[in-house]
């Protein structure tokens, strides 16, 4: 045998040798599923994740569809928030969650309450208005399409509104431990603190000028001290030709 065919032989030994280390190394032999802090460890969780996931084991990592897999996960728990899926080398896919936090209760046109996240996602349906004090209530209005598992979408300015409370401190609970409710008319979004005042944001805001507007009324509200310390208590905060201005009625 001529050097030239052992070349060519020790080239396809090589080739093949690639392609069976590539299928045993690179397909999918253990997923996992990570928890975050304050949720409780529970194989039965985790498992049912996995399931959920429909991620396959023993097919290629590199076909995993992290989108499908995030879907079918959240459609399956309403209350859990995929973070990530990461894909370990070699072959682990771990996926990451969370427990999605009620920010909103809102009425729905069937008479019961739906309770939202950051991104108006309905978490649960429940029969009366919660009283905890970390969710606030979202007045005037009556949700269409308030299934557990859907997002509502057809109000992009409230979930750009609950981001720039994010950038100011008010994530999760906080938010409705100081927005106790949030009322809106045409152009606005009245929100009331728990003092008693009530802060004014334009709802045509797009998300930088929400947190820009957010921003300035809670500093306004955080700067009335000394003499002016009863503008936490009542009346509206709202920005005028002049900056930020407290009225202590609407006209």
């Amino acid at each position: 045998m001529n050097k030239r065919l052992i070349a060519i032989f020790a080239s396809l030994a090589a080739v093949v040798v690639l392609v069976v280390l590539s299928c045993v190394i690179f397909i999918i032999g253990d997923v996992t599923v990570r928890l975050s802090v304050g949720m409780e460890s529970s194989p039965e969780l985790r498992e049912k994740i996995i399931q959920d996931s429909k991620i396959a084991k023993y097919s290629s990592i590199f076909g995993l569809s992290e989108e499908k897999a995030t879907a079918n996960i959240e459609s399956a728990n309403p209350s859990i928030r995929v973070l990530d899926i990461e894909r370990k080398a070699p072959n682990v896919v771990q996926i990451n969650v969370a427990y999605r936090t009620p920010m909103l209760c809102a009425l729905t046109r069937e008479g019961v309450y739906a309770l939202l996240d950051r991104d108006l996602k309905v978490i649960r349906i429940v029969d009366a208005p919660q009283t905890q004090d970390w969710v606030s209530r979202w007045n005037g209005v009556t949700l269409q399409d308030a299934r557990e598992g859907v997002f509502i979408a057809e109000y992009d300015w409230l979930k750009a509104l609950l981001g720039a409370a994010e950038q100011v401190g008010l994530s999760k609970q906080r938010f409705g431990a100081f927005i106790v409710e949030l009322h809106t008319d045409e152009t606005t979004a009245y929100l009331l603190t728990n003092t008693g005042a009530t802060l004014c944001v334009y709802k045509n805001a797009d998300a930088a000028q929400a947190a820009q507007l957010l921003r300035g009324a809670y500093n306004a509200y955080l700067n009335a001290q000394g003499e002016t310390a009863h503008r936490r208590d009542g009346g509206y905060w709202r920005l005028g030709a002049a900056g930020w201005e407290w009225t202590p009625a609407l006209v």
